[in-house]
């Protein structure tokens, strides 16, 4: 008897602590649909309204509930075609936006990023099912295998963007980026698990005005993402997965260490003609370069604090080949020392 009491008590409390948080989401999102409903219309300072929007939303701090039909509130655990959504769900739905779409297998190992078990590598595939459902009921995200061959993938509706405050164009997956996509979200899984410190900026964020300190980048100087990391350093990443013509893989490659510290390429293993590229056109540009810090260095005015650095970011700059798993294959740095 004394065990079943201890089970009543702790479903009871349970059921408190439901009620107490539907609560609490129902008083969010009535402002959230307030916000963004059409008595706020007469505001056209759409980043005042975001930044309302954000702050109401930051405000829940544990769950947020949402209805099918837009802006509806919710009560928790109840009736069909209602959604739970956690902060795990908000970062995930984040990311996704921001690199437009994952696989479903990244689905799962991006819930595990953002759970409570850091060392959990994935979640499971029911879990990852259950999730996107949930996001499907609620609007949010839409999920579809376009091609046979490769997996279902997984992006936000206009909806799912408003919600994690995303201003940026629509966006739906195509035969031209079916792969590609999904291979940036892959470099970015990697170095969000791994590396000690670092933000990362998504190029769709670069080519709008949502990059911090930035207002958007044109479309041939975007790089797949900017790593920030230190005292303002910032390393542009790069993901090749088909063979470039060498002229143009060359113009992308001088103008990113032009711009940035260090170039980091991801390539697969296959075809190593691409990784023979890669290489070849990354050891020209940092001869060529070392090449100019020493004419620099041996010219006039060369003594100079100015001069220092130009030559100093010629001879530091550094192109880096990296596998999709993260692994470095080469770098131009490592190279020129082994040549000389």
């Amino acid at each position: 008897m004394e065990g079943q009491e201890e089970v009543e008590m702790e479903e009871g409390r349970e059921i408190k602590k439901e009620e107490e948080e539907g609560r609490r989401g129902e008083e969010v999102l009535e402002a959230v649909a307030t916000e963004l409903g059409p008595e706020r219309e007469a505001d056209n300072d759409e980043g005042r309204k975001r930044a309302r929007v954000g702050a109401l939303l930051r405000e829940l701090g544990e769950v947020i509930g949402v209805e099918r039909e837009a802006g509806a509130p919710r009560r928790p655990r109840s009736d069909a075609g209602k959604a739970r959504l956690t902060w795990r769900d908000l970062r995930a739905l984040r990311f996704i936006g921001e690199q437009y779409a994952i696989t479903h297998e990244q689905l799962e190992r991006l819930l595990a990023l953002f759970g409570e078990e850091p060392a959990r590598e994935r979640v499971s595939q029911a879990m990852a099912y259950r999730t996107r459902a949930r996001w499907a009921r609620a609007g949010l995200a839409e999920a579809r295998q376009v091609v046979s061959t490769e997996p279902p993938i997984v992006w936000l509706t206009a909806r799912g963007r408003q919600l994690v405050e995303l201003d940026v164009k629509s966006w739906r997956p195509s035969m031209n980026t079916i792969r590609h996509v999904p291979a940036v979200a892959e470099v970015r899984l990697y170095m969000e698990r791994s590396m000690r410190e670092g933000e990362w900026v998504s190029e769709r964020l670069l080519a709008g005005d949502q990059a911090v300190g930035r207002r958007g980048v044109s479309a041939g100087q975007r790089p797949d993402a900017e790593w920030r990391y230190g005292d303002g350093q910032v390393l542009a990443v790069e993901v090749e997965l088909s063979q470039k013509e060498e002229g143009r893989l060359r113009r992308v490659m001088r103008d990113r260490l032009e711009r940035y510290e260090n170039v980091w390429y991801f390539a697969p293993a296959e075809p190593p003609s691409l990784r023979a590229l890669v290489e070849r056109v990354g050891d020209s540009l940092y001869r060529e370069r070392v090449a100019k810090a020493r004419e620099l260095r041996s010219g006039p005015g060369s003594d100079g604090e100015r001069q220092e650095r130009r030559i100093a970011a010629l001879e530091g700059h550094d192109v880096v080949l990296r596998s999709l798993e993260g692994e470095e294959l080469w770098s131009a740095f490592d190279a020129f020392e082994e040549g000389r």
